[in-house]
């Protein structure tokens, strides 16, 4: 979409109310719209609509009118808890993961008038993009409430887009295999991507648009308009994330925003799973803000820099504020912070803040054994190299496990070609979380930046690990000069490797052991070598 757009924004307070009673999603509403409308006053530039009345005959459209009377009126278990009537409740989905409730049905009416209240913006030509995160329950059947889901606001929602528009594309970032291909007269209509575990944000963004591009040109050219369901619940940070992802909650916001760049036709966006308050309410409001740079709209997230802020966890105070606690402690651990310096960070941006150095180390912990899944570490350090970007060479043992590993990143391996001439190596012993020895080799430019220029995981600190390793770097450079402490190892190594190169030990060793044999002379002696040496 090229010309400025125009948006329109599904809220009322008697939505965020009701939606705000979801038993999966207690007061999730509330905080995502504090967080949209509020903390980032994002309403300015937005067309705020509330959702329309909603009648039984509407939800008949899809649903049967046995479940769309029990939703209406069911509200309370039964004190007796009579057979029958929990029976008719379970006939209808309504007893686990999607239980009745006080206000059912008055969430089932806003919800789903909030979605046909969306709808209508972008038939009468109101609005270019219409946002409702408080729809998108796609798991809802037509006579059974499933997934935390008690009606398909989607499914409700498409037909009515279907009285004006002939070609609707429909964009669900949920569940399905590859043998999902629709049914009936809609058989091969359905395209299914099934992503594998430990999917990371940046893959799912380009399969996103790789995906939306074939669908766009061949096999569903063309379309109207377009339905995309936003869940977030495939996000690490989501309770209830399956398959090991590693997904941000800023990757939707990246998706939605491709898909603006690339289409010129009306688009819904409506929200779905997330049952962190917190991951949803940034995740939307990241996702709302990349709509917004479709309007010029000088809030935080619509600029590239302002984006990358707002990853970083700057929020600004509002009403639930301290809610982002858990959240930005999450996001701090991601992003590899001390735990000295999240501490500060904390301190420093909630009031109400009590985290302790134990809650931290506990939360790096799960994060690294999420991430690591069921891999060693090793393993997964060798699953980044070998994805793209790296130049690396491998070495494994009789049973298959990688024992040691050289790698640099391109740009690297680029700056060592232009900068050949002195490179520093050394070599730290079992430090890491590794438990293998970590050769590091630094180079300089000609206006004295060092970079790195290659790491070796090497099994041991032998003579033939380092000649393995120096091998590996020999293929990206020659260098003019190694500088090195006395690790006779590495120097026979670099004299078998790189016999042309000059080898010199690095000053600030030679000068540790020369105080370390000069601590038996006396104050006089000691006084005058230091004199000597400052000639």
């Amino acid at each position: 979409m090229e010309a400025e757009l125009r948006v329109a924004y599904v809220h009322s307070p008697a939505l965020a109310k009701a939606a705000s009673k979801l038993p999966s999603n207690l007061n999730r509403s509330a905080m995502v719209h504090s967080m949209i409308l509020d903390a980032f006053c994002a309403g300015k530039w937005m067309r705020i609509t509330a959702p329309v009345p909603i009648t039984k005959d509407d939800l008949t459209q899809f649903h049967s009118e046995e479940f769309v009377e029990l939703l209406l009126s069911a509200e309370y278990l039964p004190s007796d808890e009579s057979k029958e009537h929990l029976q008719q409740l379970d006939e209808f989905g309504l007893l686990h993961d999607c239980p009745v409730f006080p206000g059912l049905g008055d969430y089932v009416k806003q919800a789903a008038g909030g979605t046909i209240a969306a709808v209508r913006q972008l038939m009468n030509g109101s609005a270019d993009v219409a946002i409702h995160w408080d729809g998108g329950r796609h798991h809802a059947h037509r006579d059974f409430a499933s997934g935390f889901c008690y009606v398909n606001d989607i499914v409700l929602g498409i037909l009515e887009l279907h009285k004006k528009f002939k070609k609707v594309l429909y964009i669900d970032l949920g569940t399905g295999s590859s043998s999902d291909m629709g049914s009936g007269k809609g058989k091969k209509h359905a395209l299914n991507i099934p992503l594998p575990p430990s999917t990371t944000s940046e893959t799912f963004l380009e399969t996103f648009k790789e995906t939306l591009q074939t669908v766009l040109d061949t096999k569903y050219p063309s379309p109207n308009v377009i339905v995309m369901q936003c869940g977030l619940d495939g996000c690490r940070a989501d309770p209830l994330v399956q398959h090991g992802w590693k997904l941000d909650s800023f990757v939707i916001g990246n998706c939605v925003r491709n898909l603006l760049d690339v289409v010129d036709v009306p688009v819904l966006l409506l929200g779905g799973g997330g049952y962190s308050n917190s991951m949803a309410a940034r995740g939307w409001t990241y996702a709302t803000l990349q709509v917004l740079k479709g309007v010029g709209a000088p809030v935080l997230g619509a600029s590239d820099e302002s984006t990358d802020n707002f990853k970083l966890v700057e929020i600004p105070e509002h009403q639930y504020f301290d809610n982002y606690i858990p959240e930005c402690l999450l996001t701090l651990v991601d992003a590899g912070s001390s735990t000295s310096s999240i501490l500060t960070y904390l301190k420093d941006k909630f009031e109400n803040q009590w985290t302790t150095r134990k809650e931290i180390s506990n939360e790096k912990a799960a994060a690294r054994k999420q991430f690591l899944g069921s891999q060693s570490p090793i393993q997964a350090l060798y699953d980044i190299v070998s994805g793209g970007g790296f130049i690396y060479k491998l070495k494994v043992d009789a049973s298959g496990s990688v024992n040691s590993l050289f790698f640099v990143h391109e740009s690297s391996a680029n700056l060592a070609k232009c900068f050949s001439n002195t490179f520093v190596m050394d070599c730290t012993y079992k430090t890491n979380r590794f438990r293998m020895p970590l050769l590091n080799i630094v180079g300089i430019t000609a206006t004295y930046e060092t970079f790195n220029a290659g790491f070796a995981f090497i099994c041991n600190e032998t003579e033939s690990e380092y000649i393995w390793a120096l091998t590996a770097f020999s293929a990206i450079v020659v260098p003019g000069v190694i500088v090195t402490d006395r690790e006779l190892s590495l120097m026979n190594a670099i004299t078998a490797v790189f016999p042309s190169t000059h080898n010199l030990l690095c000053v600030w060793h030679v000068n540790k052991k020369f105080w370390q044999t000069a601590k038996g002379l006396d104050g006089q002696q000691q006084m005058t070598l230091t004199n000597l040496l400052s000639v």
